[in-house]
């Protein structure tokens, strides 16, 4: 049986103060989920072309919705191989705050159920 280290944020709503780490396949998916939008390509020492750097493509690059799940999906497809029995879809949409302030909402599906939902602003 394999163990991940538990890295979950305080700030997350499923965060467990009491976990250090967990063998569910689908916390796994979710943190290299997450993992792979928050870092950079060129930010991994022997993997360059990992990461996608979300932040980047939404608010520094002109890219639309369907490109940038594109470049989520051929991420996944690289990085997230070892499970499957997973099926693991992204949805991107763009809006505005009422301060008038973008941002992108990136929801995360697993076997087609909604699993989490990224808030990139």
């Amino acid at each position: 049986m394999y163990r991940e280290i538990y890295t979950r944020e305080e700030s997350d709503e499923k965060y467990d103060a009491s976990t250090l780490e967990y063998t569910d396949h689908v916390e796994t998916i979710i943190q290299k989920i997450k993992m792979i939008l928050g870092t950079s390509k060129m930010d991994v020492l022997g993997e360059p072309e990992m990461g996608i750097g979300i932040e980047d493509y939404i608010f520094k690059k002109s890219f639309s919705a369907e490109e940038i799940k594109k470049k989520i999906k051929n991420q996944l497809d690289l990085y997230i191989d070892e499970y499957p029995n997973y099926n693991i879809d992204v949805d991107v949409k763009f809006g505005k705050q009422t301060t008038g302030q973008d941002y992108a909402l990136i929801d995360i599906y697993i076997n087609k159920q909604k699993i989490s939902g990224i808030v990139v602003s």
